[in-house]
């Protein structure tokens, strides 16, 4: 994605912007962190720091940008609350550390860890 402003432009990789969004996300109440699926096998990992990218979705228009993230949370949060804070946190800090406008933000819930329950 090339970034313009009055002193010139900058080129911002795919994976730059993903791994922003990635970082905003899971550091949202209740997020567990950011998830991919196996194509073939519907089989779930979660991503560390270096692949989170995987779990990113970005689009570009003409508009700005369309996000699409794949999380974990933790069994017992209300789901609405943590996706309206995911995208809200992320919207936020995109806009703020790159100056890309987002049109918007789709979180997909992919995984309830519910492990911590007795």
């Amino acid at each position: 994605m090339k970034i313009r402003n009055k002193n010139g432009s900058l080129v911002v990789s795919n994976d730059v912007i993903a791994s922003i969004c990635g970082y905003a996300a899971t550091h949202c109440f209740g997020v567990k962190g950011i998830v991919a699926r196996g194509v073939s096998d519907g089989i779930m990992q979660f991503l560390g720091v270096k692949n989170m990218s995987r779990g990113v979705k970005i689009r570009y228009d003409e508009g700005g940008i369309s996000i699409e993230l794949h999380v974990a949370c933790e069994h017992g949060i209300n789901m609405a609350t943590i996706g309206s804070s995911i995208m809200n946190e992320v919207k936020f800090v995109i806009e703020h550390d790159t100056g890309v406008k987002v049109k918007n933000v789709d979180v997909c819930i992919d995984y309830v860890d519910a492990s911590e329950e007795a």
